[in-house]
C-alpha cells in the first residue's frame, strides 16, 4: 500500500476546513506559534504540539538559509487562508 503524498493530505485537510469553519474556533490555543517567518498560521493549523485541530494540520517552522519558513512534509507553505480554504506551497518541478 502506498502512502498519500503530503500536498494530497494538506489539500484534503484544506478541503474539510470550508466545511467545519462554523464549529471551529477563530483563535488558536493559548501559548501556540501564529507566524513562522514571513507567513501567518492561523488556527485550524498550528506549529508545535497541540496547536493545531488534528495531526494532519500541524505546521513545521524550520530555519532555511537564516529565515524560518513554514513546512508541511517536504513541501514549504507559502500562504494560507481559512475564509478562502486554500493554502499555497511552494513545489520544485525539475526536468
Amino acid at each position: 500500500m502506498t502512502k498519500p503524498l503530503p500536498s494530497t493530505i494538506l489539500l484534503i485537510c484544506v478541503s474539510a476546513i470550508g466545511m467545519v469553519a462554523a464549529d471551529v474556533p477563530v483563535a488558536g490555543h493559548p501559548g501556540c506559534q501564529t507566524r513562522c517567518g514571513d507567513v501567518d498560521i492561523p488556527f485550524p493549523f498550528g506549529i508545535g504540539d497541540h496547536c493545531a485541530i488534528h495531526h494532519g494540520f500541524n505546521i513545521i517552522c524550520k530555519p532555511v538559509n537564516g529565515t524560518k519558513r513554514p513546512f508541511k512534509g517536504s513541501f514549504e507553505v507559502t500562504k494560507i487562508s481559512v475564509r478562502d480554504a486554500k493554502a499555497w506551497m511552494k513545489m520544485r518541478i525539475s526536468w
